[in-house]
């Protein structure tokens, strides 16, 4: 796996997810605690490029949101070449729908295969979660709770 899995606290998968790209790239001991005090439950890229500069992260973000792949994109099997190539140099972390749980969560995506995505899942109950790339469209469109998700690219700032 390319995360040391840390396990969420109640409503802290954002900030779990972010303390493993931390901890991951050796750049911070804040904790999924601390990160959830600053940051709340919603991530969004304003709140987490203000959050890198705060506690001076070699860090920026950008959230790509499923509609914007999809217009870029005419077959679904892309996202694969998305996801393949903002993998390489940064971290993503995936913004969708769990049915089973009837919420939003997110978790980081770990590796491509060539019809689903693996991901490390801060999810008390399960540690890894895989995606066919045909569903994700559906887990991550506004269909649920009115608000569209997608992925959050978390690149190094430092050239």
């Amino acid at each position: 796996m390319r995360y040391q899995r840390i396990v969420q606290k109640p409503e802290q998968c954002g900030s779990a997810c972010l303390e493993m790209i931390l901890k991951r790239r050796g750049i911070s001991d804040l904790t999924q605690e601390d990160i959830f005090e600053i940051m709340g439950m919603v991530l969004d890229e304003n709140r987490l490029n203000l959050f890198f500069l705060r506690y001076r992260l070699p860090l920026t973000a950008e959230y790509h949101p499923i509609s914007s792949i999809h217009q870029a994109w005419n077959d679904i099997s892309d996202i694969r070449s998305f996801l393949i190539n903002n993998l390489r140099e940064s971290d993503i972390i995936a913004n969708f729908w769990i049915r089973d749980l009837g919420h939003g969560h997110y978790a980081l995506v770990d590796s491509v295969h060539e019809l689903s995505v693996s991901f490390c899942d801060p999810e008390p109950r399960r540690d890894s979660v895989v995606a066919q790339f045909d569903a994700l469209p559906v887990l991550m469109s506004s269909h649920y709770d009115g608000r569209e998700r997608g992925f959050y690219v978390i690149k190094s700032s430092q050239a």
